[in-house]
């Protein structure tokens, strides 16, 4: 994207100096290790031109979920990233099988935490794809974060053989340097490029913080946390 471009985005997000914004308070249920990474996130993406949101409300008239991002990042160079964060030590998974993780002593006996995330940023596309603009054009990549598992304690387990297995940010990344180049492996949901005169920066922006908010205030009371 040209530099005028992401002037725009930047201008946009930081218009009142909330590029990285906290939509609800960090602490509750299975959020242990969430706070460390939303830290990470902040430091990582301080310099880039983008919006990043904790816990962004989407509501799909699709369906009667609502959906929240743990994580939502709006870059004007790498689209949207959203990133499903399971706070988990490897002795509380207890089986994978397909997109659904099984859990013992966690505030939850199972979750789809990829699919989920997944189903999140096709919703955000959704949004996006409203907008002539921004039709089929937009990249998007969705995440799985697990802060207190190592890299090698999931290759150790045999996690990682499995068909379904998804891009995951493990401890020792969100840690290191690693978070940076997971987040660049991890598969990309684009068709085309962004056009590069503008528009693509200003659209995101408004589909983005816009779009969903007006959904969420018209059917979040109907839904249930996916």
């Amino acid at each position: 994207m040209e530099k005028d471009d992401e002037s725009l985005w930047l201008n946009f997000g930081t218009a009142q100096n909330r590029k990285f914004i906290t939509t609800e308070p960090i602490g509750k249920g299975g959020e242990g290790g969430e706070q460390t990474v939303w830290d990470r996130v902040q430091q990582i993406f301080a310099n880039r031109n983008c919006i990043g949101y904790w816990r962004y409300p989407i509501f799909s008239k699709v369906g009667k979920y609502r959906k929240e991002p743990d994580i939502l990042i709006a870059d004007a160079q790498l689209g949207l990233i959203v990133i499903e964060i399971k706070s988990v030590t490897l002795d509380q998974i207890v089986a994978i099988s397909g997109h659904r993780w099984e859990f013992q002593h966690y505030y939850t006996t199972s979750s789809n935490p990829y699919e989920q995330a997944e189903n999140q940023l096709f919703a955000l596309l959704g949004y996006c794809d409203r907008e002539p603009t921004l039709r089929r054009k937009v990249t998007g990549r969705a995440l799985v974060c697990l802060p207190r598992i190592t890299e090698e304690q999931w290759y150790e387990s045999g996690f990682y053989q499995l068909p379904s297995c998804p891009p995951i940010i493990f401890q020792d990344q969100v840690e290191g340097v690693g978070f940076r180049r997971e987040r660049q492996r991890s598969t990309e949901r684009s068709r085309r490029s962004p056009n590069g005169n503008g528009e693509w920066a200003s659209a995101v922006s408004v589909s983005v913080r816009l779009s969903a908010h007006a959904e969420v205030r018209t059917g979040m009371g109907n839904g249930e946390l996916g």
